[in-house]
């Protein structure tokens, strides 16, 4: 398999590579223990450091791969992976928040009609606003024939909202937030899966505390409360039912987007371990001149860039969502497994006891 940048690409990458080193790396632990930020209700919420939300912005990394028209780049996906890979390999949290603020757009961009996007759309790209995607709830996981989240039709014409979703990346933020919940459809008294679009901390709106992870913590997830929302018909993406192949087009490129997040964390793990080999002396040398140790690096480098290889093979195939979703979704699952696999072989070689390392004589 080959795969080379064009120029565009090339610049993108080198531009999403500076950024890492030069902008996030000095400030990995202020980004993971988040900005306190005021929003819209008067609370407080840990936030990525404004000033680099604003750059990612400025640097059209938010719009990247959406419409001019929305004041995105008009970019690739190609591009949009480069440039969350990179990240990802210096801060794994600010590229899982890239991707988690992409992900929201993506719906937008796929289903929501021209009004919808000139509201959501374009300030989210100049990082006036931060979108959410709430799909998971607390009792039934990711599964959208079993939503208990609700629309229920009123008098007047509009919708009360109410439920739970669980896990919400992006939730403390002003902005507008995708969701999907059940409504019944007055005819045959299904219920049907409709996607919709509220303004976060709007009347009835409320979150948790932000759960505790053990890694990407400066990406933080809530939970969503909605109590009694008013919601009308100009709020729907689409049309009532048509909320579980909006789920399926965009959880497909999402989890492309989680691969591209996971492919620079392995890349990033993979740097890590060679630079602590190359430091790492035995008798006055580096241990890469043992073979086992050199085995296990270029083990791991074979699995970061073969990752790294499929995500950016996949990426161009956007009519897929709307096509094949599931080819889509079982590719991302298959180049994630291969990431993930490279990211604990490198944390497994850090972790080794120095008397573990093999004392064998160089070839």
């Amino acid at each position: 398999m080959e795969f080379k940048l064009n120029e565009d690409q090339q610049m993108i990458h080198d531009l999403a590579k500076d950024f890492a080193e030069t902008v996030l790396a000095p400030r990995i632990e202020e980004i993971e223990e988040g900005e306190m930020v005021e929003v819209s209700n008067g609370q407080k919420h840990p936030q990525l450091p404004h000033d680099i939300h604003q750059q990612l912005a400025e640097c059209g990394f938010i719009g990247i791969s959406f419409p001019e028209e929305y004041d995105g780049l008009g970019m690739g996906h190609v591009e949009q992976a480069i440039v969350i890979k990179e990240l990802s390999r210096v801060s794994p949290s600010v590229g899982k928040c890239l991707d988690v603020y992409i992900l929201g757009l993506e719906a937008l961009d796929l289903y929501a009609n021209h009004e919808q996007k000139l509201k959501y759309l374009a300030p989210c790209c100049r990082g006036e606003q931060t979108v959410s995607f709430a799909f998971t709830e607390p009792d039934t996981g990711s599964d959208p024939k079993m939503l208990k989240t609700r629309l229920e039709k009123q008098a007047d014409g509009t919708y009360k909202l109410n439920g739970v979703k669980r896990f919400i990346s992006n939730a403390g933020y002003d902005g507008p937030c995708v969701l999907f919940a059940l409504l019944k459809d007055e005819e045959s008294g299904k219920d049907l899966v409709t996607g919709l679009v509220i303004d976060k901390f709007c009347e009835g709106y409320s979150i948790s505390s932000p759960w505790e992870k053990i890694g990407y913590r400066g990406s933080e997830v809530y939970d969503i409360f909605m109590d009694d929302i008013v919601v009308t018909e100009d709020q729907f993406l689409g049309k009532p039912g048509d909320g579980f192949t909006q789920l399926l087009g965009t959880t497909a490129y999402g989890k492309l987007g989680f691969t591209a997040v996971f492919v620079g964390t392995a890349l990033g793990a993979a740097d890590i371990a060679l630079k602590y080999c190359q430091e790492k002396l035995h008798r006055g040398k580096s241990i890469t001149k043992f073979p086992t140790t050199q085995l296990r690096l270029s083990t791991m480098l074979t699995y970061a860039h073969t990752a790294e290889l499929l995500l950016l093979e996949a990426m161009p195939l956007r009519p897929l969502p709307r096509l094949l979703p599931w080819l889509s979704t079982l590719w991302a699952l298959m180049v994630s497994a291969t990431s993930i696999r490279q990211s604990v072989s490198s944390a497994t070689l850090l972790l080794l006891p120095t008397s573990r390392v093999p004392a064998t004589s160089s070839t």
